[in-house]
């Protein structure tokens, strides 16, 4: 987690990164979705490594982009 909190920190000053949210809650957020995602993947009764990286991928996108709505929602 502080590994993920330091990049957090880097897109911060970067200004790639516009959340009012801590650093270490957003590593925390990003390290729970990796943590369930993984879990997900090992109990599948075939795990297949593409498949388990592209729905983390999928879920980390989620979670990097939020959720925020598009240009003319509402």
């Amino acid at each position: 987690i502080s590994g993920l909190e330091g990049l957090v920190r880097e897109a911060r000053k970067r200004r790639a990164l516009r959340s009012s949210a801590k650093d270490r809650a957003i590593a925390q957020l990003m390290f729970g979705v990796y943590q369930a995602e993984i879990r997900r993947w090992l109990t599948g009764a075939h795990p297949k490594p593409a498949g388990g990286l592209a729905r983390l991928r999928a879920m980390l996108r989620i979670v990097v982009e939020g959720l925020r709505p598009g240009p003319g929602a509402m």
